[in-house]
């Protein structure tokens, strides 16, 4: 009987294997390696944007209200905005205006309460129809504009009934 030893000269097709999976290795350790960028952007155009609005209230007044000497009310306005923008905002004369005089009607519009926008807490400073007003602003990121507002007193006693208004607002910067 004969006797086979096997060497690894008897076995070149494992010796080949294992050569190439050698060289998978040594390509794979030396892969090429290829480095791109890409640009981010983002371009800002200025802009506000009204963020709140607290109306103006006169609550619900009785008749000893009304002879009162000032009848005084205060609303906000929160805008935010883009740094360094010239914001100026306009107070239209609402739905019920005569002329330049603000005025609160019935819902059927047959009666009238006069009142007044002023920009300053005093009531010095009025707020006039469609003019433009330029806020002081330190933050703009929350620009606080107060609206201030008095009721002119009416000489006769005012009907029983609900009166309102709706003053539109215009924001340029």
């Amino acid at each position: 009987m004969k006797k086979i030893v096997f060497t690894r000269n008897h076995r070149p097709g494992i010796r080949l294997l294992n050569m190439i999976l050698l060289l998978c290795v040594i390509n794979l350790s030396e892969a090429a390696q290829q480095s791109v960028s890409f640009k981010v952007s983002q371009k800002i155009v200025n802009g506000c944007q009204i963020t709140q609005i607290d109306p103006i209230n006169f609550g619900t007044l009785t008749i000893a209200d009304m002879r009162k000497d000032r009848l005084l009310s205060t609303g906000e306005l929160r805008i935010k905005c883009t740094p360094g923008v010239n914001l100026q905002i306009l107070l239209d004369g609402g739905q019920h205006a005569s002329t330049a005089q603000r005025r609160m009607a019935t819902p059927d519009g047959k009666a009238y309460l006069l009142y007044n926008l002023y920009q300053d807490v005093a009531r010095q400073k009025p707020w006039p129809v469609d003019s433009p007003y330029k806020p002081t602003v330190s933050d703009y990121a929350n620009i606080s504009v107060p609206l201030y507002a008095e009721m002119i007193t009416p000489a006769n006693a005012p009907i029983a009934e609900k009166y309102s208004d709706v003053i539109g607002i215009t924001i340029s910067y």
